[in-house]
């Protein structure tokens, strides 16, 4: 349903409707959800909420030049050493957590 036929269906409705229709979605929503969007927010004070969600976002994380050098520079090393000439074998899952890289290009598995 568009949010343009959701307003229409809504004029419909009584305050108490309303009031109930709304705990009933809150309460069909999973927590995650609730959270992530921060619903509770948006519940206590709409207008924040609103105007807090179409401020602009914060900048991304800034690069850090010399680290993104350092990690160019390994993986050209890396890639001239072939430590990377072939793909490593599939793992079973219960295996991955148990991983070691003592040094670049030989995982060892204990």
């Amino acid at each position: 349903m568009l949010v343009s036929e959701v307003r229409d269906v809504l004029k419909k409705y009584q305050e108490e409707d309303l009031r109930l229709l709304l705990v009933e979605m809150y309460k069909a929503m999973p927590k995650k959800l609730k959270e992530d969007k921060e619903i509770a927010m948006l519940l206590q004070d709409v207008h924040g909420y609103m105007s807090a969600r179409k401020a602009p976002k914060a900048q991304e994380r800034q690069i850090d030049l010399e680290s993104l050098k350092f990690r160019i520079d390994q993986f050209v090393e890396y890639a001239y050493n072939q430590y990377y000439y072939a793909p490593l074998d599939p793992l079973e899952q219960s295996k991955l957590h148990c991983l070691i890289w003592p040094s670049p290009g030989s995982w060892q598995v204990v």
